[in-house]
């Protein structure tokens, strides 16, 4: 998966689908809109990480970069980490 931000708007690659949304950053939360994903299914893993993916990606999440430079969201008992390209 993987995130761009820019300008308050949020670009996803989910596992398998893409789409957009907007995104609120402050200093330790992102405020995720509704992220508009297409519809299409891969199967399998890819399936089940967009799943995860989503669901993180839904409303306010806790947010850090780690000292590996590593994106880390988490939300309840779920939670991503991001590397930077």
């Amino acid at each position: 998966p993987t995130l761009e931000f820019e300008g308050g708007e949020v670009n996803v690659f989910a596992g398998c689908n893409s789409g957009s949304g907007e995104a609120e950053v402050t200093d330790t939360t992102i405020d995720f809109g509704p992220i508009a994903l297409t519809k299409k299914s891969c199967g399998g893993i890819e399936d089940q990480v967009e799943f995860i993916v989503a669901r993180v990606l839904d409303g306010e999440v806790t947010y850090e970069v780690n000292d590996d430079g590593n994106l880390v969201l988490e939300k309840g008992s779920d939670g991503l980490v991001l590397t930077p390209q």
